[in-house]
């Protein structure tokens, strides 16, 4: 362990009872049980060295700073304190880094409350509605956009995995009035054996049911965004009704109401169409799954609308209750890092 982790090992190893470095890691986004070791010192340390493995000391700074300050102050200096306490004073404000195993792009979500759920004046359709509340999250890091082709076949070519679509030898697909059985289409003929995903390799992958994301979340140490998690990040703590604002979609805010006939790649209508927090294509291109999964019995949705989808669709409340095995062609989803149980 170098100098510069040591100093942080014996800082919070002095400061930090078991409990408070628990609270620590729930509040760093990091499992307590999955840290190696079972004394208070081993975990103290493995804290550190997973910190320093994910090039996020400064996180681990920032944090300390902000919990034994004037401790902290005599041991190391305090930029990173005041730094982190913008981020989190500030919404629009997000810090973003690369997920070295998969190479997706996430964005730091502060901790905080925000405005969750629909209200009568949204005039939205909700399957199984939530009424507008307030909702209190702690941070996390979100995929900047939906997982794409050449990431989820990174994951493949690294595990062989099969999807349920490839398993069954067919998945649904709209061939332009209605959803239809197709043969032989799964994430890699989208639209059955006359498709490819060729040239498509920033596409946000299709064809995904609950339990293919999920295999591919655990392969990449992820997770999928609950519901709380994922609006928050497309409407920020304003209630907004899309990612922009209140005002409905265009051709210029994002890929929906069949304007384009398939998906486009990720980012294409940023900036104009971005989140609060710089998020892309959370309203159109993919539906995408999420799911209260620390709750028993509960089913997981879809959020954001597709490209052919209409505008009620899009909105950042709208939310459509499926079963884990469906799929289609305008189904894909996006990652999380927060291995700690959200609801706890």
């Amino acid at each position: 362990m170098d100098t510069d982790k040591l100093k942080l090992y014996e800082f919070i190893l002095d400061l930090y009872s078991l409990s408070e470095l628990k609270d620590l890691c729930f509040y760093l986004n990091v499992v307590y049980d999955d840290l190696d070791g079972s004394a208070r010192k081993d975990k103290a340390r493995e804290l550190v060295e997973y910190m320093a493995r994910r090039r996020r000391l400064d996180d681990l700074r920032a944090v300390l700073g902000q919990q034994r300050p004037e401790q902290y102050g005599a041991a190391f200096p305090m930029p990173a304190v005041e730094t982190f306490r913008r981020n989190v004073s500030t919404p629009t404000r997000s810090t973003r880094r690369i997920h070295e195993k998969t190479g997706i792009e996430l964005v730091y979500i502060p901790a905080g409350p925000f405005l969750y759920g629909s209200t009568d004046s949204d005039q939205m359709a909700h399957d199984d509605e939530k009424p507008q509340r307030t909702v209190d999250l702690s941070a996390y890091w979100i995929g900047r956009a939906p997982v794409t082709n050449v990431q989820f076949a990174r994951f493949v070519k690294a595990t062989r995995y099969r999807t349920a679509a490839e398993r069954d030898g067919y998945s649904w697909g709209w061939p332009g009035n209605n959803w239809h059985r197709i043969k032989g289409a799964n994430w890699r003929y989208p639209h059955g054996l006359g498709s490819s995903i060729e040239g498509k390799a920033d596409h946000p992958v299709l064809q995904i049911n609950w339990n293919d994301a999920r295999m591919f979340c655990d392969w990449a140490g992820l997770a999928l965004p609950t519901e709380e998690q994922w609006e928050k990040t497309a409407r920020g703590t304003d209630g907004r009704i899309w990612p922009w604002g209140n005002e409905p979609p265009t051709i210029e805010h994002c890929n929906f109401n069949n304007n384009i006939g398939d998906t486009t790649p990720i980012g294409q209508y940023s900036p104009k169409g971005d989140s609060p927090y710089g998020c892309v294509d959370m309203a159109g291109n993919v539906w995408e799954w999420v799911g209260a999964w620390y709750l028993e019995d509960s089913r997981p949705a879809w959020r954001g609308g597709a490209w052919n989808d209409n505008d009620q669709h899009t909105s950042t409340a709208y939310r459509y209750i499926n079963q884990v095995h469906y799929r289609h062609s305008a189904v894909g989803f996006r990652v999380v890092e927060l291995l700690s149980d959200p609801g706890s």
